[in-house]
């Protein structure tokens, strides 16, 4: 089930995604990709979110330079789950040392994505909202 949820979830970000509109048309962020369909668990790796972003920018990285935004990302995290990024403190994103844009959507990612603690969190809320 875990397996299906994940690859499911892959499959229908590169549509639902790069659709805007979390943002009203007027803000700065309006063409930003709605992450608000997207569930996170707390144990996923950093590298899982950091894929998420690279899929949704339709961005290719050498495996060198991937793994060295990685390892950015989980130094400025002190870890390496999602949970280790929910963390963090706006002044802690700003001195993180990655491209801009990558760092706003992953604050993106986190602020509009489910992030549950268990497997019954996230049947629950596959079950309410009709997934």
């Amino acid at each position: 089930f875990f397996f299906y949820h994940k690859l499911s979830f892959i499959m229908s970000i590169t549509t639902e995604c790069l659709t805007p509109g979390y943002h009203e048309p007027g803000s700065k962020w309006h063409l930003a990709p709605n992450f608000s369909t997207t569930t996170l668990a707390d144990e996923d790796s950093i590298e899982y979110a950091i894929n998420l972003i690279l899929t949704v920018k339709n961005k290719r990285l050498a495996q060198a330079e991937k793994q060295k935004l990685i390892r950015d990302v989980e130094k400025a995290a002190k870890g390496t789950t999602v949970r280790d990024l929910k963390h963090l403190q706006e002044h802690e994103y700003n001195t993180m040392e990655i491209p801009l844009l990558c760092k706003i959507y992953l604050r993106h990612l986190l602020k509009q994505c489910f992030t549950y603690h268990s497997k019954q969190e996230l049947l629950a809320h596959d079950f309410n909202f009709g997934v």
